[in-house]
């Protein structure tokens, strides 16, 4: 399944919305969602003809269009100003994925109604689910789960790059990692959950048993948690956008300069005498006025570890020593490859 996602500010562009139609002759997208299509929405019929669609939809803030084939039927699930959210059921292969198309405001406390409806949508979604869309806040290109495959294309008739999509709705979720809170150790349940859960009635070697018992427990350590405690992560979502408002606010008032100092020790309060003492002392301070050209020091690094050191490094630990290692692990620490970190261990 090929589709776009694209801020394409404004479709009345003559270069966007003539590179739109040949990309979908190209790739035969199943649906193309667009963003800031600056038009009203009584045209949406007209262009919906013009690119070849059978279906389409607009958001009630007429920020978001949606172009759908006609192989789907669709339920409107959400219609709000921050997104529009459908639930597309392929007639052909008897397949559905829910699709939220987003175009959220610049302010960051504004946006806490979306990230609250997202998550209310996640905590109930069974199918796979399909978000995109302009979020106006950078977090980070790299994070992407399942078997999407996104590509960048070129900017053209928009400031923004559309987001040329291919996946398979065939392909296996990929669940989110575990990750051990601290402050689960101080609830009057948790040594009952940790206790009840490292039971194993088989025999097998050490290292295997662990391996079992962690696996298990992660599994109920979640569930409990999700019990006790609720969605910990939405809620923390929402603060930490509430709060960054407010840093980034202060941040820029702290950071704000109205007086410096020069090499000669007077003052500037001038904004272009500021920036070009500035360019001046970083000139100064990165420019070398000699290149080393030496380098024998390095004949002197030994190339070979002695062979008793070797022998050391290669030992088995004792029962001491990992008790020792286990106990020496900072409680604040990153959790290992499990999810664990040093603060479980110790409890």
């Amino acid at each position: 399944m090929n589709a776009i996602i694209w801020n394409v500010r404004s479709v009345n562009t003559k270069r966007a919305f003539e590179k739109l139609i040949t990309m979908h002759r190209q790739h035969h997208f199943k649906f193309i969602g667009l963003m800031e299509p600056m038009q009203q929405s009584r045209k949406l019929e007209r262009y919906k003809r013009k690119i070849g669609f059978a279906q389409s939809f607009v958001n009630i803030s007429n920020k978001i269009w949606a172009f759908v084939d006609e192989v789907y039927e669709e339920i409107v699930i959400f219609d709000l100003v921050h997104h529009l959210t459908l639930r597309l059921f392929d007639t052909k292969s008897n397949k559905e994925f829910i699709l939220t198309l987003v175009y959220a405001k610049c302010d960051p406390i504004e946006r806490i109604e979306l990230w609250d409806t997202l998550y209310a949508l996640a905590s109930d979604m069974s199918s796979p689910w399909l978000v995109g869309g302009d979020f106006n806040v950078i977090w980070d290109e790299e994070k992407k789960f399942g078997g999407m495959e996104v590509t960048h294309l070129s900017k053209i008739g928009s400031d923004h790059s559309p987001l040329l999509l291919s996946c398979n709705l065939d392909s296996t979720p990929i669940k989110k990692s575990f990750r051990f809170l601290n402050f689960w150790i101080k609830h009057e349940s948790f040594n009952e959950v940790v206790i009840e859960n490292c039971k194993a009635d088989f025999h097998a070697s050490i290292f295997f048993l662990f391996y079992y018992k962690l696996k298990k427990l992660k599994k109920a350590l979640s569930t409990w948690s999700k019990a006790t405690y609720g969605d910990i992560f939405q809620k923390y979502t929402s603060l930490e956008e509430v709060v960054l408002a407010h840093e980034v606010n202060d941040r820029r008032r702290r950071l704000q300069l109205k007086r410096i100092q020069n090499s000669e020790e007077d003052s500037l309060e001038d904004d272009i005498a500021m920036a070009e003492e500035a360019c001046r002392f970083f000139n100064d301070q990165f420019r070398a006025d000699r290149v080393p050209n030496s380098f024998g020091i390095l004949e002197h690094v030994p190339t070979l570890i002695e062979e008793g050191k070797n022998t050391e490094l290669i030992k088995q630990p004792t029962k001491d020593e990992v008790k020792n290692a286990v106990f020496g692990l900072n409680e604040e620490s990153a959790g290992g490859p499990e999810g664990f970190n040093g603060s479980f261990f110790h409890a």
